[in-house]
C-alpha cells in the first residue's frame, strides 16, 4: 500500500496580510474556499484521514486493500489552521496532523496555545517542527538538541499529550539530526521530499506532496489519484530542487529562497 501525507502552511479567507507575506512563500497559502473544496473532494472520493502513528501501522503491516487511507499535515503553526482549516475538517469528520514551532506560538499570524488545545481537543494531533524553525543541519550539537527536546517538551507540557512526530523546517535535516531524533524518543518524522510512503520508507524521512495555493481541483484530483504524468513532473522537480540544494548549501539556499519570495529571515 501507499500512502500519500499532504503537506499544507497556511489557510486564509481572503488576501493574506503583508506580515504573513513576509513570513511564508506565497504559494504555500491555500484559500478557504479551495481548501473546502479539496477535503470536499477527499471525503467523496473515500479517502479517510488516518494519523501517522495510524499510518506507520499500516506500512508495517504492509496491507494489500482497496482502501485509501490519507495523513493530511500543516507545517509552522499558523492561527489561520484555527480559523478556516480547523472547522472544515472537522465539518467532513476529518483530522490533521499540525506541526509546530514552539517557540513562535502566539506571535504575530501564528497559533496561541488556547488555539492549540482546542484543536487537541477535538481530534486533532499537536506535533513539533522545532522551538525557532532553524536550519537544523547547521547548528551545533548542544543547540541541536535543544531545538528538537525542548519543542518537545514545552508543547507536552502545554497540552498534556505525547508530542512523537516530528517535521524538519524549511526540509533541512541530516543524518545526526535522525540520530538525536531517534535518542529523544520521537517515533517518526516528516520530510519535504516528494513522494509516496511505502512499506520500505524510511520512517524518518516520510515523504509528502505540496499542495500549493496555485492548485485547481483538477490538479487536486491528479495528486488524489495517483495521476503517473503529474507525479513524474513533481518528482523531477524536487530532484532538482534538491540538488541544488546540495550542491550550494542550506544557508545559500535559504538566502535565495528568501529573497526570490521577500521573506523577512
Amino acid at each position: 500500500m501507499k500512502i500519500p501525507i499532504l503537506m499544507y502552511h497556511e489557510i486564509v479567507d481572503e488576501k493574506p496580510s503583508r506580515d504573513l507575506q513576509e513570513k511564508v512563500q506565497g504559494s504555500y497559502i491555500v484559500s478557504r474556499s479551495k481548501f473546502k473544496e479539496q477535503i470536499s473532494c477527499l471525503k467523496e472520493s473515500g479517502h479517510y484521514t488516518v494519523s501517522l502513528d495510524e499510518a506507520i501501522n499500516i506500512l508495517k503491516r504492509k496491507d494489500k486493500t482497496n482502501e485509501k487511507p490519507i495523513v493530511i499535515t500543516f507545517d509552522d503553526g499558523f492561527e489561520g489552521n484555527y480559523h478556516y482549516a480547523l472547522p472544515i475538517l472537522m465539518e467532513y469528520g476529518l483530522s490533521a496532523t499540525f506541526f509546530v514551532s514552539a517557540g513562535l506560538v502566539g506571535n504575530t499570524n501564528m497559533l496561541s496555545w488556547d488555539q492549540i488545545r482546542e484543536m487537541d481537543s477535538m481530534g486533532m494531533s499537536i506535533q513539533s517542527h522545532s522551538v525557532s524553525h532553524p536550519l537544523l543541519s547547521t547548528l551545533e550539537s548542544e543547540k541541536l538538541k535543544y531545538e528538537l527536546l525542548e519543542s518537545k517538551l514545552m508543547i507536552e507540557e502545554k497540552i498534556g499529550t505525547p508530542v512523537n512526530f516530528f517535521s524538519y523546517p524549511n526540509g533541512d535535516y541530516n543524518s545526526e539530526v535522525i540520530l538525536n531524533l531517534r535518542n529523544l524518543g520521537y517515533r517518526a518524522a516528516c520530510s519535504s521530499k516528494f513522494g509516496l510512503n511505502k512499506s520500505e520508507t524510511n520512517i524518518f524521512e516520510l515523504k509528502r506532496i505540496k499542495i500549493p495555493g496555485s492548485y485547481n481541483l483538477e490538479e487536486f484530483k491528479k495528486i488524489l489519484f495517483l495521476d503517473r504524468k503529474k507525479y513524474l513532473l513533481l518528482h523531477s522537480k524536487d530532484l532538482l530542487l534538491s540538488s541544488f540544494r546540495r550542491i550550494i548549501g542550506p544557508n545559500n539556499y535559504e538566502k535565495i529562497y528568501a529573497k526570490l519570495f521577500n521573506i523577512k529571515q
